[in-house]
């Protein structure tokens, strides 16, 4: 699956448009984004929570929101996607290493629009931001009943294999170079 490539608006948003048809800006989060990034997640089904924090939240609390907002630029981001009446819906960040090597990447989609590709388009902005960067690798950690991500990551290139820590998990990995 091809994946268009994000257009600068200026300010750090991209336009993207997805194999769905759909045209996203996406942005750089910012600190007085906590209310939307709250109402993104509140989108985000029961499951697809437990695939992205490893656990059993419905809520996602001030700490843990703090944390995708509180980022350098230059080593970790979190991009804010919208579609085109300026909802949240969805958001992708990439958070490297102090040797500026290796980033993980995490993307998370308002559960009602999945399929429309707009994790799809947010997982290669995110590939995009970690390359011009210098990271030689992403990577993801899932859990091996996440199907559905750990298709559309082996689909965009990324290699397999079993965590040596957690046998429930799997490591998804693209080299950048």
């Amino acid at each position: 699956m091809e994946h268009a490539k994000p257009s600068s608006l200026g300010d750090g948003v991209a336009a993207i448009r997805t194999s769905g048809a759909l045209t996203l800006s996406a942005r750089p989060i910012r600190p007085e984004d906590e209310p939307l990034l709250r109402r993104l997640f509140e989108r985000i089904s029961p499951d697809d929570l437990h695939f992205r924090f490893f656990g059993g939240m419905r809520h996602i609390d001030h700490a843990r929101l703090a944390g995708m907002i509180d980022v350098d630029y230059e080593r970790s981001i979190t991009f804010l996607a919208f579609d085109e009446t300026d909802r949240p819906v969805g958001t992708v960040m990439v958070a490297g290493d102090r040797r500026g090597r290796d980033a993980e990447i995490a993307v998370s989609v308002d559960s009602d629009l999945k399929g429309l590709g707009i994790g799809w388009s947010l997982l290669h902005h995110g590939i995009d931001w970690a390359r011009k960067k210098g990271f030689r690798r992403v990577f993801s950690i899932e859990e091996i009943e996440n199907v559905g991500t750990i298709g559309l990551e082996r689909e965009a290139g990324f290699v397999q294999r079993r965590s040596a820590e957690d046998p429930t998990q799997t490591i998804m990995s693209l080299d950048l170079t």
